[in-house]
C-alpha cells in the first residue's frame, strides 16, 4: 500500500517528532507509548494517576517512596516533562522511569504533570495548566485536598519544581509566577532545570506553529534572559543542567548569566556534562548499542549528527557520511582510533539505523555506490523517497529491516521493502515483523521478549557466514 494515497498532504513537519496535515489532523512520530503507574518490587516506589481537573482533562501521575517512618513529612518535587512541547507524558516509559529513580534516590513525592500538549492545545496552555498543577498541589497544605498522599506526606515548606527541555522551560515560567504573583500554602525552596529549551535570537519554526500568540524572539515566556523582572523567581536556589555536546548548552548558559545579573537574591549553580547530549535519550542508544555489541560480538561506532532545528537536514546526512569515510580511513592501520586501528575486520563493515536513523543509513549504503545524491526535493526528495536507480546502486550484499506492527512508518517501511524486491540491487533482504508493537519498541521496552529477540537476530544477522 502507497501512504501518499491514503494519508492527505502534510503542512508542516518536525522531523522525527511530530507531522501536521492539512486536514488538522496531527501525527506524532515518537513518545506515544506508556506504561501503567506500579509499585516497583526493587524500590518500593509506587504510582498511581490523578485528575487534576475534569473539566481541563489536566492529570498527573503521583510517586511516593518507600516510607519507613509514614509519619515523617518529605520533600515535593513537581516535575514537568519535555518533548518540545508536543510529545513525551509522565506516563510514557522514559518519564515513568525518570520519575521513580528521582522517587527513589532523593526521596522524595514526586507529582508529573501531565499538561495539554501542542499543537492541538497551542502554546501558552502548557504554561497555564502547569501553573494550575503547582496551584492544585499547594492548596494540599492545608491537609484537606482531594489527595491523600500530598495530604498524609508531604512538607509544604519544602517544595522543589523540575523539568527538562521543554519542561525546564514551563518550570522557569511557573516559579516566576509564584515570585511575582504569589503561591498560597506552599515555600518553593528550589528549581531544577534539565538542559532547557530556551529561545535565542533566532527564529525557531517550531514555535512559530505552536505558539501563535508568541511575542516574538524577545517573549520572556520562551527566552526568560530578555525578563526586565528575571530576577522575582520565587524560590533561593536554582540548579542548571547542561550537556556539552546539546545543540542548546550555549543558551542555558545565556540563562544562568543573565540570572546572576539580574538583582536574584538567591544561590544559582550551574552543572556541565562534558561528552554527554541532550535530555534524557542518550542512555536509551547507550544501552542499545552495548546490547548489539555483546549479542553480535562487533565494534560499534554510534554517529552523533547534527540535529535539527539548529543544523538543518541534510545536516545529519553529511555528518554521518563523513563519519563513515572517518571509520573506513583507518584501514590503513594507522587512523586516530586505536581500537579501530587494532581490532576491526573492513572487509565485514555493516550500517545500521532505527527511525531516521535508519533513513540515514540507506542513504550512506547508496552513496557507497558510484554516484552518489545531490538536491533537496522536499518530502519527495530522493533520501526521504528513495527512488529504483538509488534503490539498484546500495552499496552492500545483505539488508536486513525490522517492522512493527502497531508502528505509524509501518506502511513507509512495506513500500521501501516492496520497491528494493522489485530494484536491479542484486543483494538479499530480509525482513521480520513484531506483532502488537510500535515504533522503536526495543528502545522503549529493552527487556521485552521481542526486543531481546530482535537483538538476537541482528546478531545472527551480523555473524551469518
Amino acid at each position: 500500500m502507497d501512504p501518499k494515497s491514503s494519508s492527505p498532504e502534510i503542512s508542516f513537519e518536525f522531523p522525527t517528532i511530530f507531522r501536521i496535515y492539512k486536514d488538522g489532523r496531527v501525527e506524532r512520530l515518537a513518545g506515544t507509548d506508556t506504561v501503567p503507574p506500579s509499585t516497583d518490587s526493587e524500590t518500593g516506589v509506587r504510582s498511581k494517576d490523578i485528575v487534576l481537573s475534569p473539566e481541563s482533562g489536566l492529570s498527573a501521575r503521583i510517586f511516593l517512596p518507600k516510607l519507613p517512618d509514614p509519619t515523617r513529612k518529605l520533600p515535593l518535587l513537581v516535575f514537568i516533562h519535555g518533548g518540545a512541547f508536543v510529545i513525551e507524558s509522565p506516563y510514557s516509559p522514559l518519564y515513568h522511569n525518570h520519575a521513580a529513580l528521582l522517587t527513589s534516590k532523593a526521596n522524595v513525592v514526586v507529582l508529573s504533570v501531565n499538561y495539554r500538549r501542542a499543537p492541538e492545545h497551542p502554546l501558552p496552555v502548557a504554561y497555564e495548566d502547569s501553573w494550575e498543577a503547582l496551584q492544585w498541589t499547594a492548596a494540599h497544605s492545608n491537609r484537606n485536598g482531594p489527595e491523600t498522599w500530598l495530604n498524609d506526606y508531604v512538607d509544604f515548606d519544602r517544595v522543589f519544581v523540575g523539568g527538562d527541555s521543554a519542561g525546564a522551560t514551563l518550570t522557569h515560567n511557573v516559579v516566576h509566577q509564584a515570585g511575582v504573583h504569589g503561591l498560597s500554602g506552599a515555600k518553593i525552596v528550589g528549581m531544577i532545570l534539565f538542559h532547557p529549551f530556551f529561545g535565542n535570537e533566532k527564529p525557531d519554526k517550531l514555535l512559530e506553529v505552536i505558539f501563535p500568540e508568541c511575542n516574538g524572539l524577545d517573549d520572556p515566556r520562551v527566552n526568560p534572559g530578555k525578563d526586565p523582572k528575571l530576577g522575582e523567581i520565587g524560590c533561593g536556589r536554582v540548579l542548571v543542567f547542561v550537556a556539552e555536546k546539546d545543540f542548546l548548552r550555549d543558551r542555558a548558559w545565556t540563562y544562568y548569566e543573565a540570572l546572576k545579573k539580574s538583582g536574584y537574591g538567591g544561590v544559582v549553580e550551574i552543572l556541565e556534562s562534558e561528552g554527554e547530549d541532550h535530555s534524557a535519550f542518550s542512555p536509551l542508544y547507550h544501552n542499545h548499542v552495548a546490547s548489539l555489541v555483546t549479542e553480535a560480538r562487533v565494534i560499534a561506532v554510534s554517529v552523533e549528527y547534527g540535529l535539527y532545528p539548529d543544523r538543518p537536514i541534510p545536516a545529519c546526512y553529511e555528518d554521518s557520511w563523513a563519519a563513515l569515510k572517518w571509520v573506513v580511513s583507518h584501514s590503513a592501520r594507522n587512523g586516530p582510533e586505536p581500537w579501530l586501528n587494532e581490532y576491526a575486520d573492513f572487509d565485514r563493515v555493516f550500517i545500521s539505523g532505527d527511525s531516521a536513523g535508519a533513513n540515514i543509513s540507506h542513504n550512506l549504503a547508496v552513496r557507497v555506490g558510484p554516484d552518489g545524491l545531490s538536491g533537496n526535493g522536499g518530502l519527495q526528495d530522493r533520501r526521504l523517497k528513495p527512488p529504483a536507480e538509488d534503490l539498484a546502486r546500495i552499496g552492500c550484499g545483505r539488508m536486513l529491516i525490522f517492522f512493527a506492527a502497531e508502528d505509524h512508518l509501518r506502511e513507509v517501511g512495506q513500500r521501501y521493502y516492496e520497491e528494493l524486491a522489485k530494484s536491479e540491487w542484486g543483494g538479499s533482504v530480509e525482513v521480520v515483523e513484531h506483532q502488537g508493537e510500535n515504533h522503536v519498541f526495543h528502545l522503549m521496552k529493552p527487556d521485552c521478549e521481542k526486543a531481546t529477540n530482535l537483538i538476537k537476530k541482528f546478531g545472527s544477522f551480523i555473524n551469518q557466514n
